[in-house]
């Protein structure tokens, strides 16, 4: 019938080759994705004239949100006039976290955020009484 040639051959077996291999190594290979702690820098701007970072009293601290409640979390911090720079590590990309300071002024908190941010806004929260 002349309709099938061996070069006609050849290209179906190869493309049929190309697409196993995409949908084998899509479907049955371990995932790259990251297992474990994140490492996270985040960016906290306030108003200098409310907060300021060098106070003996300033205290800043780091919680997730858990099913449970929050739970605090290690972070280090480096102050700056107007900003705190906060690195941190979260168990995943999706678990929510937020920065939380006191001063002497009030409690300030910064939003909930994930991985995918890189700078946060602190809102005051509270005012201290002596």
């Amino acid at each position: 019938m002349g309709l099938l040639t061996v070069k006609g051959v050849a290209i179906v077996l190869l493309c049929g080759l190309l697409i196993g291999a995409i949908m084998f190594t899509l479907t049955k290979l371990p995932s790259t994705q990251q297992h474990g702690p994140i490492s996270v820098r985040l960016n906290v701007h306030f108003e200098p004239a409310d907060v300021n970072p060098k106070n003996p009293k300033f205290r800043a601290n780091a919680f997730i949100k858990t099913p449970e409640g929050r739970k605090p979390i290690d972070m280090v911090t480096k102050t700056s006039e107007g900003a705190l720079s906060v690195s941190l590590k979260v168990p995943d990309m999706e678990t929510p976290f937020y920065i939380e300071f006191e001063t002497p002024r009030g409690i300030w908190q910064t939003d909930d955020h994930s991985i995918h941010e890189a700078a946060a806004t602190a809102r005051k929260q509270e005012v201290l009484t002596q």
